[in-house]
């Protein structure tokens, strides 16, 4: 095809080429490491070698193969005009930039206004608006384990709440205060690759002080001979608090090649004591040439206690499944376990699902592709599902972080991060009652000459896949009345998904009422008891663009009446943290 003369007037100026030029040049990146930056790897470095994870990351990684080579062509390209770009240059060089599109739209009957906030990254150490609040958060790191306090009148972090703990220990509040902790203990080996996993559950009292303690087990691990993508760590847990507040469950699995052994553990915190420990059947680790990684996805407890299951992730380079075992519990203890066979409807779509009980006898998960509430019998049989239609489903880095449960109105609320839709469910149907989508918000990329040099970088160095990073994405108000939720970016947009704030949703009209927007990447949210302030965290290393920054993780405290941004806390540290309800 031939290509016309270009005429005089037909194309960019000098100065706007330089323009073009200088963005592509500052807005590319090579994903997903540049010397100096913490990369998503970097960030969830502390299970980067489980199971799933390392999955996830070999896949992302992979990926990198095709995006590193044309952004090695690109940067050949850029090379040429280095030199251009650092000549001296009059002072008229480039064109003026014109300012950003307005990111808040007209308000509509729909929708409240979009709630101003103080500007984004670098958020300042502290900053207090109104009132001085009182009071404390805790953080608990998403892939160090460790939980801290928060000093809502400083900003500042307070003492660790049980030293020492490590990925993936969790706190279960207790009523009346303080905690009960399942606290885990790691010792791994400099590759990753074999280590020792130490299970403790500790009662914490309201004064901080660790009243009881009781070992649970002491996981040691191998190195599997054969390294493979699959290869892990070796050990991997998972606990859940049962409704009396008394018995903690835990399931627990580790390698010693060639198998891998596996079991639940009962625990009374009142008394201190191990109540009963059963083993499961042990599962092959390799044949030789593959080797098979096992995951504990989680837990569950029925709302009456009278079951358990136990969702496991079991993953080679040849298969991929997600067996369910289930166990009926009479007096706190377990009357035996049953693994239900991989032929069964619940086994079918093995998905990583968030789910849990839906009634004492049922049983639902809720995958992300095809995006679907499944309910189930309890002998893994299906009874009814429900398709929450296309592009309703997000790939979790935390199963279950975008569900939350009401239980005493018998509803699922089931929250689309990406596309913005909040979608209601009766939990023991199944049967959609509602949705409701937040208005779109005016871009906040550039436009003009340097939304194209942005796109010929993207073309240069193509995104890669991302997972969502949430935990959680979505919570409800203490009375049930307001849902909000965390949004999220197009992976497409950026070599990591930004955030697009807070959407808040009316739970009975099911219709979007405020849309906050972000001062941080925003990851995770939760309510004050009283439901008059909401928390967000946002994560270290990026903006809410989801640019690299460097900057450290933080905290703000929005006004959940107005909307309005009452503290920032914007200095602490760089664990990616998630907000203790």
């Amino acid at each position: 095809m031939d290509t016309p003369p270009l005429r005089p007037d037909s194309g960019p100026t000098d100065d706007e080429l330089a323009a073009l030029v200088r963005d592509v040049a500052d807005g590319w990146t090579m994903p997903p490491q540049r010397l100096g930056e913490r990369t998503w790897r970097d960030r969830v470095g502390g299970v980067r070698r489980g199971p799933r994870a390392r999955r996830l990351a070999g896949a992302w990684l992979r990926r990198l193969g095709t995006a590193a080579s044309v952004a090695a062509v690109g940067t050949l390209a850029l090379g040429l005009v280095a030199v251009w770009l650092t000549l001296p240059r009059s002072p008229s060089t480039g064109v003026s930039g014109s300012p950003p599109p307005s990111t808040h739209p007209a308000p509509t009957s729909q929708q409240a206004p979009a709630v101003e906030t103080p500007g984004s990254t670098p958020l300042p150490a502290f900053a207090l608006y109104g009132p001085k609040l009182d009071g404390r958060v805790i953080l608990g790191g998403m892939f160090s384990g460790r939980y801290r306090t928060v000093d809502l009148s400083n900003g500042s972090f307070g003492d660790d709440v049980v030293a020492g703990t490590s990925f993936p220990t969790r706190l279960f509040p207790r009523a009346g205060g303080g905690f009960v902790c399942f606290c885990a203990t790691s010792a791994y080996a400099a590759d990753q690759l074999s280590g020792t996993l130490t299970l403790d559950a500790k009662i914490i009292g309201r004064d901080g002080a660790v009243a009881r303690q009781v070992r649970i087990a002491k996981l040691v691990a191998d190195q599997d001979p054969v390294v493979t993508d699959q290869e892990s760590n070796g050990v991997s847990a998972t606990a859940e608090l049962g409704p009396d507040g008394r018995t903690l469950y835990v399931g627990w699995a580790y390698r010693t090649t060639p198998v891998w052994h596996s079991g639940i553990t009962v625990v009374d915190v009142e008394r201190g004591k191990v109540l009963q420990t059963i083993k499961l059947p042990d599962r092959s680790s390799t044949d030789g040439l593959i080797v098979t990684s096992v995951w504990l996805n989680a837990l569950s407890v029925a709302p009456d206690a009278g079951h358990l299951m136990l969702t496991m992730d079991v993953s080679s380079t040849r298969s991929h499944t997600t067996p369910h075992i289930l166990a009926s519990v009479a007096n706190g203890r377990l009357a035996g376990a049953t693994t239900i066979p991989d032929n069964t409807a619940i086994n079918e779509h093995p998905c990583d699902p968030g789910g849990g009980f839906a009634t004492a006898t049922t049983y639902f998960t809720l995958c992300p592709s095809p995006a679907a509430y499944r309910l189930f019998a309890l002998d893994g049989s299906l009874i009814s599902e429900t398709p929450l239609g296309p592009g309703s489903g997000i790939d979790e880095i935390f199963p279950g972080s975008s569900i939350v449960v009401d239980r005493a109105n018998d509803l699922l609320f089931h929250w689309n991060s990406e596309t913005r839709t909040l979608t209601r469910l009766e939990l023991s149907t199944g049967r959609i009652t509602g949705t409701a989508t937040a208005a779109a918000q005016a871009s906040r990329g550039p436009d003009g000459l340097a939304g194209l040099g942005r796109a010929i970088g993207g073309w240069l160095a193509p995104t890669v896949a991302a997972k969502t990073i949430l935990q959680p994405g979505i919570v409800l108000s203490p009375d049930g009345s307001r849902a909000y939720g965390l949004g999220v970016t197009s992976p497409a947009s950026s070599s990591e998904p930004g955030s697009t704030g807070v959407d808040v949703f009316d739970t009975a009209a099911m219709r979007a009422i405020a849309h906050w927007d972000p001062p941080a990447d925003l990851i995770s949210v939760a309510t004050s008891a009283d439901g008059q302030y909401v928390y967000v965290a946002g994560s270290p290393d990026v903006n809410a663009a989801g640019e690299q920054t460097g900057g450290p993780a933080s905290l703000i405290v929005f006004e959940a009446a107005t909307g309005k941004v009452r503290m920032i806390a914007g200095a602490l540290g760089h664990d990616m943290a998630s907000i203790l309800p």
